[in-house]
Order: structure tokens, then sequence, then C-alpha cells
């Protein structure tokens, strides 16, 4: 006989987070399933910083910066290191784009995060992959997918209809 697994609902995660089952871990919710988040490194630090700035003083209207915050993308309690989200005083269930920061994820940051994204509607999704100094930006949220994907390399700036000023990659790496 095969062994099910037994996936857990999303207010099952919140309430077993609140009653302090899972006290001093880095945790998320995906697809039911709880995965433990990779420590974050200097340069993983370094660059959520620059984007937290950058993004806080060109935000002015009215949505706001969430960084390394629970997101509701359905069943599933992702958390993103950024989000451009409208006021709410609960989880944010929409947002105009989500940042991932990947040192060690990128794979996961691409394929099932992407999709997760996609499939909540999520208009902008971007991937600030470490390793190869890129952005990448995809748009156009169909299903489980994107139907565009830009990447910007050195020398390049990344820019969208939603991220209220150009991402200079150079910069964005610069002495790292």
């Amino acid at each position: 006989m095969l062994a099910e697994r037994r996936l857990i609902s999303a207010a099952e995660y919140e309430r077993m987070s609140a009653l302090g089952f899972f006290e001093g871990e880095k945790l998320e919710l995906i697809r039911g399933t709880i995965v433990h988040m990779h420590p974050k490194g200097a340069p993983h630090v370094t660059i959520t910083r620059r984007l937290t700035m950058m993004l806080a003083r060109a935000l002015d209207d009215g949505r706001e910066l969430q960084a390394q915050s629970t997101f509701a993308a359905g069943e599933s309690r992702p958390e993103p290191d950024l989000a451009i989200v409208s006021p709410t005083v609960e989880l944010p269930r929409a947002a105009d784009v989500i940042i991932e920061v990947a040192e060690t994820s990128f794979q996961y940051d691409t394929t099932t995060k992407a999709e997760l994204y996609a499939e909540v509607g999520i208009l902008e999704y971007w991937v600030v992959s470490l390793p190869s100094r890129e952005i990448w930006v995809h748009t156009e949220p169909r299903r489980d997918r994107y139907a565009t994907l830009r990447r910007f390399g050195p020398g390049e700036v990344a820019d969208s209809d939603k991220i209220p000023c150009p991402v200079d990659v150079d910069a964005l790496f610069n002495g790292l």
C-alpha cells in the first residue's frame, strides 16, 4: 500500500503558526506543503536592502512595499522578499509586483513560485538572480505560467509599468 501525504490548508497553517508551532523557524506554505527557507547570505540581504530603499522612495501612489512578509496566494502562504501591494490590514491577496532574490533558490523561484504567482494573477514577478547577476521579469500571467519573460543583465536597466523606477543592473550588483 502506498503511503499518502496529508497536505495542510492555509487556515491550518495559520492556526499552527499562531499557536507557536513554528517559533524561530523560517517557513512558507506552498501548495499544502511546509517548506523550509534557506538562510539568507550577505549578498541576498544587500540586494534586498537596496531594492527596498529604491522602491520605498519611489512609491508615492498609495501602494505599499511589503518586505519579507507572508502573502496569501490562494491556499499557499509564500514569503516573497518584496511585494508592491495596496494597503490592507489583512494578509495581502493581490500584488502588482512580487520580487524574489535568488541566491540558491533560482530553479525553485523560476518554476514552482512562478507557477504559483501566475495562478493567482500577480501582474509582474521579478526574480533577481545573484549567480548570473540578472533580473528576470515575468509578465502577462496565464493560468500557471507567464506569457512573457524579459531578462536584464549587466549594462542594462530593468523597467516596467508596475515598478515606479528603473533598476540599473550594474548599480544593483555594485560591489558584490
